[in-house]
């Protein structure tokens, strides 16, 4: 694995275009985790000027020309086609940490199919059947296994089967 370099969004003039770029280099099932700072940004911007980081000063809606505010970036995120996976903050840090995904193209067809049923196991011949009609289909028509009173059913073991 090469290094890495991580990129800000506060350091980009035209956000909407990077991240668009972003989203080209992404496979549909791909998703992109963002860490930016959304509080303190007095401190955030001190840090900055201390650490010798360039201070980009701009005047397009951020909080002292560099930092979106957590409600903007959902906002940016939507305006680009990104759907957000999830969100989480810290009280003691400045930042927040977004899983963003692109929206497919695609969208899936799951066929679900229920396996609570560890008596009897009816489910079984049903889901050899889809499974076989969905072997030579498209990768976007699924099969979802569902179990929602049955807790230690094997049903991890059976998904890890079919990887």
């Amino acid at each position: 694995m090469g290094p890495r370099k991580i990129l800000s969004i506060l350091k980009k003039k035209d956000v909407v275009q990077y991240l668009a770029r972003c989203k080209e280099l992404l496979r549909d099932d791909g998703f992109i985790i963002v860490i930016e700072t959304t509080s303190d940004y007095e401190i955030a911007l001190a840090i900055q000027g201390l650490s010798g980081e360039p201070l980009s000063i701009s005047d397009s809606g951020r909080i002292y020309g560099a930092y979106f505010t957590h409600e903007q970036l959902l906002a940016l995120y939507k305006q680009c086609g990104f759907r957000l996976c999830n969100y989480q903050g810290d009280p003691s840090m400045m930042t927040t940490a977004y899983a963003i995904r692109k929206i497919p193209s695609q969208l899936k067809e799951p066929v679900v199919v229920d396996v609570d049923d560890i008596k009897e196991f009816t489910w079984i011949e049903p889901l050899q059947k889809i499974i076989e009609e969905r072997l030579s289909e498209p990768d976007y028509k699924t099969v979802w296994l569902t179990s929602t009173t049955i807790r230690n059913n094997g049903l991890l073991g059976l998904a890890l089967c079919f990887k």
